[in-house]
């Protein structure tokens, strides 16, 4: 006999903007020696039972089957984190940031460069001709990855 594992898990948009919800099913079980010398036998296995898996998963999110919308060049576009404008090439639209999104870059600011939030502004606006009110969702992803970087 051999042990096979086999997982399934999906990641869904929550409620709130740039938080997930993440459901994950395993289990473990033994084959016969003969399944586990077929190769398309041991793929079949593996598919009912992650087929299984995947119900559960489903069922446990409670809405069925998700959607999963893919742009041209097959990634993906809606996938709950806070890339929603993105236009299927990973690029975002000019869409408004957040205000959970400012709230984060002013934090991260705060945190790695002591700033207050008026010296954020001028931060923004002198090194980066950006005004906080007007930040737009793709110039705040790259300001909160240069200040954790």
């Amino acid at each position: 006999m051999i042990r096979l594992t086999a997982s399934f898990g999906r990641k869904t948009p929550d409620t709130e903007q740039f938080s997930s919800r993440s459901v994950h099913a395993s289990a473990e079980f033994d084959v016969m020696d003969s399944v586990a010398e077929d190769p398309s036998a041991l793929k079949r296995a593996l598919s009912n039972i992650w087929r299984q898996l995947k119900q559960a998963v489903d069922e446990e999110i409670g809405d069925g089957p998700v959607q999963i919308h893919t742009g041209p060049t097959n990634r993906i576009a809606t996938h709950g984190n806070g890339n929603n404008g993105s236009n299927g090439n990973g690029r975002s639209h000019d869409v408004p940031a957040s205000r959970k999104q400012v709230g984060f870059l002013l934090s991260l600011a705060r945190r790695h460069r002591n700033f207050s939030a008026d010296q954020t502004r001028q931060w923004l606006r002198k090194d980066h001709n950006i005004e906080l009110d007007d930040i737009t969702k793709s110039q705040a992803t790259t300001l909160i990855d240069t200040l954790k970087g």
